[in-house]
This record gives C-alpha cells, structure tokens and sequence, in this order.
C-alpha cells in the first residue's frame, strides 16, 4: 500500500507441519521445522518504508510474530523487530543506523538461559552503524560495525555481548572488471579476555563480458591462528 515514498506491506502465513515443499520458498521466518523454512508456522508481519518529502531521510521498520501450529502443547510466540535510518542527502557519503530485537517466547517474562540454540527461548539485542562512502559508480567503500547482546548459559550474569566489525570497498576500472576487498573482525564474547576475536581478509576478481559469459575468483585468508587459506573459482555462462 502506498506510493513510493510511503510504502506499507503485511503478509498473513500459514503452513502446516506437513507442507513439506523446498522449492516453493514463501515467506517464512528464518528457523527451521523438518529442516525447511516454510513448514510448521504460522504468523503475520508487517514492514513500512518512509522517505521525507526534501529526500533527506529514508525510514525502514519492520515486525514478524510467528508461533507453531502443530501440536497439542502450547508453543512458542517469537518475534522479531528492526528499524533503520539512513541520510540520503549527505554529499558523497550515506550514513545509517539500526536496531534489532530478537524474541524466541514472548510468553516468558523475566531471566531467560539462552537465545542460540533450539530449545532456548531468551532474547537478542543489535545496535549498528554504517557509513557508505561513494564518489561515483566504480568506487564504493564503507564501514560497518555491530554490538549485540543476548542471552546465554556461559556468562555468570545470563547476558553474553558481542562485537562487529568490517570494512570493504569496490572499484570498477571499467565496466566488465569487478574488484572487491573486505576485512572482518567478530568477538564473540566482549568479557571473555581468554578467547581471541576472529579475523578474516577476502579479495576477489570478476570478469563479465557482453556475451554473456563471467569468470569470478575469490581468495579468503583467516587472520587467526593457525592460519586459513581458501580460494575458490567460478565460471558462468548462458546460453
């Protein structure tokens, strides 16, 4: 519903604990029953976008409830949530900011154990930031970073925090060539000085031509010890 500067979407779902179809790929939350998405679940969510009349702010909102049909028990009502604000009038560079929460029982009040994990039903909470920086169409460079905090088993207090961090960039010498880099950091646990962050560098070439044939190849390093290498090679064409 709306124009293009106001928009409004729901979506009413309903799939039965045996709507067994991995090739349908409806909406679906992101866990799994029977190891598909869409099976076992049923939900409603609703997403709004808003851009200001000058063209200055872009806003994205959006909520999920969902729970699981199948059974004579009670089950689970999880939800998630996000909002996100972006400056579009900034020359040169697009800053934006976001929120998250993640809710696997909203039934339950009070200390819960743990958010990761099938049979937990805590919560997760994210802050992030990005900035964009793009000159023109062939170069595109930004940095993103991320803390999270959320329920867990490990940490004597109930709540593990996390951090991350990246930052990748884009240049394209002319239009068939493609050549990225990326560089990420994650903590898992932020009060854990025994465990050492992750740290990873990737880079990769890509070659199109116009007739209709790509050539991609992709080397990923971890920074950790010991070290990772990974190099990985594609071929596409159409026919």
């Amino acid at each position: 519903l709306g124009t293009g500067a106001r928009q409004l979407e729901g979506v009413l779902r309903y799939y039965g604990p045996d709507f067994e179809n991995p090739h349908a790929r409806p909406p679906a939350s992101a866990d799994l029953s029977g190891g598909l998405r869409a099976s076992d679940e049923m939900g409603f969510s609703l997403r709004y976008l808003h851009r200001t009349r000058d063209e200055a702010w872009r806003w994205v909102g959006q909520v999920d409830f969902w729970t699981q049909p199948g059974g004579a028990a009670p089950r689970a009502v999880r939800f998630e949530g996000s909002a996100r604000v972006e400056a579009l009038d900034v020359p040169l560079v697009r800053p934006s900011v976001w929120v998250e929460h993640h809710d696997k029982d909203l039934r339950q009040d009070g200390p819960r154990p743990c958010f990761e994990g099938t049979d937990c039903a805590g919560s997760r909470q994210a802050l992030g930031a990005r900035v964009a920086f793009e000159p023109g169409e062939a170069v595109h460079l930004a940095a993103q970073w991320q803390w999270a905090g959320l329920d867990s088993r490990t940490q004597p207090e109930g709540r593990r925090r996390e951090a991350r961090a990246r930052l990748e960039g884009l240049w394209r010498p002319v239009a068939p060539l493609r050549l990225e880099a990326q560089v990420a950091w994650h903590d898992e646990d932020l009060a854990d000085d025994t465990r050492a962050a992750t740290r990873s560098a990737t880079g990769s070439v890509a070659w199109s031509s116009d007739a209709g044939w790509s050539v991609r190849a992709r080397y990923e390093q971890s920074l950790d010890s010991p070290p990772r290498h990974l190099v990985r090679l594609e071929l596409e064409g159409r026919l």
